[in-house]
């Protein structure tokens, strides 16, 4: 290739020139296809084996580690090997999709309705960007918008924080509503590794 050639040059002249792969240049192509679905293969296992290791992992933590601990009257244990074993009670929430709409309603009634998240969704054609971006443009504005639809949600992590601090603070909730659940969980500290 000439210093001075164009790429556009170079890229016509080999568009222009049929290449002929050699057997050695297929079998290359064949083998790092072949290696590609090994790869994705193998890493779909992995993913797999991961999910099933999680299970397992959670069984015994929040199932077989409590009961055992249960049955010896512990709530918390130190190994020999210094790892120490405890059982945490974990407060879960979550509201299912069938019960929002009374769920969110009583959030709004005792206090919580800070939890509801609102997402306004205005739908627009195609070949509209000018109009969408004006309309979101004079939502922000004016803070009006034909509204198309309004998503409201709550995000677990909030809630399961709000019900965790109104059960300390001994204040009302309903249990079934907003899903509400105790778990114990097997926590167990590692000793730290000395330096």
């Amino acid at each position: 290739m000439d210093d001075r050639q164009s790429l556009t040059d170079v890229l016509e002249e080999h568009a222009t020139t049929p290449i002929v792969p050699t057997d050695v240049q297929l079998q290359k192509v064949s083998q790092l296809a072949n290696d590609q679905v090994k790869l994705e293969d193998a890493i779909a296992d992995l993913d797999k084996k991961k999910k099933s290791l999680e299970v397992s992992l959670r069984i015994i933590k929040e199932r077989d580690m409590p009961i055992a601990m249960r049955a010896v009257g512990m709530e918390e244990f130190t190994l020999s090997t210094g790892m120490k074993i405890e059982i945490d009670k974990i407060i879960t929430a979550g509201i299912a999709k069938k019960d929002e709409k009374v769920a969110f309603q009583y959030l709004r009634d005792n206090g919580m309705g800070g939890l509801i998240k609102r997402t306004v969704v205005a739908e627009f054609g195609k070949d509209t960007e000018e109009e969408a971006l004006a309309t979101a443009k004079y939502a922000l504005e004016e803070q009006k918008c034909n509204v198309v639809e309004v998503k409201e949600s709550v995000h677990v992590q909030s809630l399961r924080k709000t019900v965790r601090e109104r059960i300390a603070e001994d204040l009302p909730v309903d249990d079934d509503l907003l899903g509400i659940d105790t778990v114990e969980r097997a926590k167990i500290t590692r000793p730290k590794k000395e330096k």
